[in-house]
């Protein structure tokens, strides 16, 4: 081999194909692992990019929108490059729409309104927060609005009217208004939203600017119902009602058990309360299934058709594949073992 050799003749290292390539294999993008402040640079030189500004000026921005809204940080990996543009491109009109907020929400913590939900400054959104704020004040004359839309942002983008009224339908002898159930946890409009999405063939609505599935890995509460909701399209014999809001609650083709009454439940746990509601005036159960120890929430989510085969008595112990709960089988009267 001679020393200082460059190839064949013609051959250009110039316009040589890159390293990878020339041995035969391609590492998919997805694989390949970068740092936080590597995506981080990706995501702003492609917002740079779309701005029509360079590298630095652009970064100058983002640094005067990271001024403004701390908070948002976390969720630059996450933003799409538009939004990103469009936030940056005009911080003194972000800066006049967080005085305007602050000034409607006096006990609220923008900068995590806006972290948890930064497309509320876009021109998409931002016109329906102003309605929204009087709604929510004729809705809720009490105050308090600044933590409930801390908590949950979403209140500034859904109609709260139909969530509540969802709530109502879903609960009518439970005691409570719908009003007053979103007011003691406002994350359940997530849920509902969530559910009633979920119920819609082909369900491909988002929320929050999240899949459906990483909704319930974030919200537990907002989990039970659209396990509901997948439980309700998943089994023979469940239809819905033909109406422009599929609701979640089901009815299945033969005659209904009578209602059950509701078990009694911690005061954190509405959402289950909302699920009971549901489903057991369709399913042969008893309120063993939600004696203390079974945590309905976990069998629920990993198998749904559980409550249609089994009624839960107690958790019986837990090994290698998992908790252990003692069940009768529905069919059958048997005792047996379910995980």
């Amino acid at each position: 081999m001679q020393a200082g050799f460059a190839g064949p003749p013609g051959h250009n290292l110039a316009s040589a194909s890159p390293p990878w390539a020339l041995m035969g294999r391609m590492v998919p993008a997805d694989r390949i692992a970068l740092s936080s402040e590597q995506k981080q640079m990706l995501i702003t030189s492609a917002a740079a990019r779309l701005s029509g500004l360079d590298t630095a000026a652009f970064d100058a921005q983002l640094q005067e929108l990271l001024l403004l809204l701390p908070d948002i940080r976390s969720r630059l990996l996450s933003l799409k490059p538009a939004i990103l543009v469009e936030l940056c491109s005009d911080t003194r009109g972000v800066a006049y729409k967080l005085v305007q907020l602050r000034e409607m929400f006096p006990d609220a913590n923008v900068s995590v309104i806006i972290a948890k939900r930064p497309t509320l400054l876009t021109a998409a959104e931002w016109p329906g927060v102003e309605v929204a704020h009087r709604k929510l004040g004729t809705m809720f004359p009490e105050g308090g609005l600044g933590q409930m839309v801390t908590q949950q942002p979403l209140l500034l983008v859904e109609d709260v009217d139909e969530v509540v009224g969802e709530l109502e339908r879903l609960m009518p002898g439970s005691g409570r208004s719908g009003r007053g159930l979103l007011r003691s946890n406002p994350d359940l409009l997530l849920a509902v939203v969530e559910a009633v999405a979920g119920s819609v063939a082909g369900g491909g609505r988002e929320v929050a600017g999240s899949s459906r599935a990483a909704a319930a890995e974030a919200e537990p509460e907002a989990a039970i119902l659209l396990a509901a909701s997948r439980l309700a399209g998943g089994y023979g014999g469940v239809t819905h009602r033909s109406t422009p809001h599929p609701p979640i609650a089901f009815r299945i083709s033969s005659p209904p058990l009578r209602p059950l009454p509701p078990p009694p439940l911690p005061g954190d746990s509405i959402a289950l309360l909302l699920l009971w509601e549901s489903l057991s005036r369709h399913i042969p159960t008893s309120r063993e299934w939600l004696l203390p120890g079974v945590d309905v929430r976990i069998m629920l989510l990993r198998n749904p058709g559980v409550l249609t085969q089994y009624r839960l008595e107690r958790k019986v112990g837990e090994g290698t594949y998992g908790v252990v709960y003692r069940a009768t089988e529905v069919a059958t009267g048997q005792t047996v073992a379910v995980k």
